[in-house]
């Protein structure tokens, strides 16, 4: 659940769709691998107390994992509900939210070497719950507005257990939990660009995680730990540590 749904100001009934296209180049070892995912939220919301927001959500979502090198894919259908809040004291906004999805994870790969192939698939559920809360100061520029932030955000993933339908490459594993805690300082900027008489708003952040915040913990119930989707996979305990992340983005909205 993004932190900018709970933009302070009551909106009434509101509808918005996002697409995102994400790809990961090859290490040398691990494959090229794409993803793609499309998405509809809806929602309402209703000024409380003297500026304050509060609101609910739904929403459905598709993603599609794809790995052509190792003739692996998933289709990840996901329903979203969610309740989320803003409001500001003097000039720091604050905004809050939690949020529950169900996944529906189909996934099939084509294991071939000579002498050898297999077509295998799999079928199963998952579920994420997620928390998020954040603290921010916009400064207006004129036609540039800058909104430094400071995020916090917990997540918890379960995910089924599954068994491959196919041949002798077909791989099984009990079900798996995961916890990560991010936390997230950053800056958010946004700038008005008339085009024609239609004015357009361009957004950009950028934010940096400090590693100790990243940490993530997991448990399979089984020893195997392999995926019938070759892009996922879990330790049992991982630290990481990147530098800061650029991200553009843009989505139609409909407010009533």
């Amino acid at each position: 659940m993004p932190a900018t749904v709970a933009e302070p100001g009551a909106r009434g009934f509101w509808m918005q769709g996002a697409g995102l296209a994400r790809s990961l180049d090859s290490d040398g070892n691990a494959a090229d691998a794409d993803a793609n995912t499309g998405a509809f939220f809806a929602g309402i919301d209703a000024a409380v107390g003297d500026g304050w927001t509060l609101g609910f959500l739904g929403g459905i979502s598709v993603t599609s994992p794809d790995i052509d090198d190792r003739a692996s894919s998933a289709d990840i259908a996901s329903v979203h509900l969610g309740a989320y809040g803003g409001g500001a004291i003097d000039s720091v906004r604050l905004k809050f939210g939690a949020g529950y999805s169900h996944h529906d994870i189909d996934t099939s790969r084509s294991p071939a070497f000579v002498g050898f192939s297999d077509e295998l698939s799999a079928s199963y559920g998952a579920s994420t719950l997620q928390a998020f809360g954040e603290a921010s100061r916009p400064f207006d520029l004129g036609a540039l507005k800058l909104d430094p932030f400071a995020n916090l955000a917990y997540v918890h993933l379960s995910t089924d257990g599954f068994a491959e339908d196919g041949g002798a490459a077909a791989l099984s594993s009990g079900g798996f939990s995961s916890d990560a805690t991010f936390a997230t300082l950053g800056a958010r900027v946004s700038q008005k660009i008339v085009v024609v008489g239609t004015s357009f708003e361009a957004r950009a952040s950028a934010g940096a995680m400090p590693s100790r915040m990243r940490r993530r913990r997991g448990f399979r119930s089984t020893a195997a730990t392999a995926s019938p989707c070759s892009a996922c996979r879990s330790h049992a305990t991982r630290w990481r540590c990147r530098p800061a992340s650029m991200s553009t983005s843009a989505a139609p909205r409909l407010q009533l």
